[in-house]
């Protein structure tokens, strides 16, 4: 596999080198064998032939290494299997634990997650799809976007996480692949600090909930309500907030069942976000 970059299959798993574990790096994998009938996107370094055989109604086996599991915090907006997949290879640096999740986000939509496996030798890899230009609403990245990671770890939400790039495009680029090192300099999107108070009542709610926020000044904010997978559902207020208490009445009719976030981010010279979860009946 010399001249060989890349070999995706239809549901976005992936042989491919790294740098990782240093010094050497190594292949990884997430497809297993290659099996009949069953297609691939294969990219390579330069201009090459490549060649497979096989005995009929047999695999060809490739013998890299590999794992998946199913995210709870983090949902995809995409369904079944990727649309043009971006992979996101990110060594973890010992700064993540078993369970802890990863999530891909153009904007406010997670276009891919995975969760870390807890071995700090091994990559955590995730899967992106593009947005399908024949779907009514955004199902996937948008090609040229930026992209943001976020970390769901030990209960807390992590925005803005900017690893330590090594290799790949820095915007979404189809079937391409992000490589880079999560390093310790990650902050807490769910710090206070210019908030006293924050409490969403009741909870769990069915046609209206009640906002109570506490300044410690007067500052620009705005509260939205959000879906799991970073999707705004609706925006609950925006404008200014004075110093001290204030309450806010926030109308839930008309949205599915389920679990949401409630987020405010104060909008003046230090930017803070605080968040809630709520669950809608």
């Amino acid at each position: 596999m010399k001249k060989t970059y890349k070999v995706i299959d239809e549901a976005g798993g992936v042989v491919q080198y790294t740098p990782f574990p240093e010094p050497n790096g190594t292949w990884i994998n997430t497809i297993g064998d290659f099996d009949n009938g069953q297609g691939y996107y294969i990219r390579v370094y330069d201009e090459t032939s490549l060649m497979m055989e096989e005995t009929p109604g047999t695999k060809a086996s490739v013998s890299f290494k590999g794992s998946s599991a199913i995210t709870e915090y983090f949902e995809p907006v995409y369904q079944n299997n990727p649309y043009m997949p971006m992979h996101f290879i990110l060594y973890t640096g010992g700064n993540l634990e078993a369970g802890d999740e990863i999530g891909i986000f153009d904007g406010e939509v997670c276009v891919g997650a995975s969760v870390f496996d807890g071995n700090a030798e091994n990559m955590s890899i995730t899967v992106t799809s593009m947005d399908d230009p024949d779907s009514e609403v955004q199902d996937g990245y948008i090609s040229g976007n930026d992209f943001e990671v976020r970390i769901w770890k030990a209960g807390t939400l992590y925005e803005n996480v900017e690893p330590e790039t090594f290799s790949g495009p820095e915007t979404f680029t189809p079937l391409e692949s992000y490589i880079g090192e999560i390093t310790e300099t990650i902050t807490s999107v769910n710090d206070p600090a210019g908030f006293t108070a924050f409490n969403i009542y009741p909870n769990p709610a069915s046609d209206a909930i009640k906002i109570s926020i506490t300044a410690e000044q007067a500052t620009g904010a705005n509260i939205g309500l959000y879906r799991m997978d970073g999707t705004l559902v609706k925006m609950l207020y925006n404008g200014d907030l004075t110093t001290g208490n204030q309450n806010f009445d926030a109308d839930l009719n008309g949205l599915v069942s389920g679990l949401y976030l409630v987020k405010a981010r104060l909008t003046g010279a230090s930017e803070s976000v605080i968040f809630e979860k709520i669950v809608i009946q």
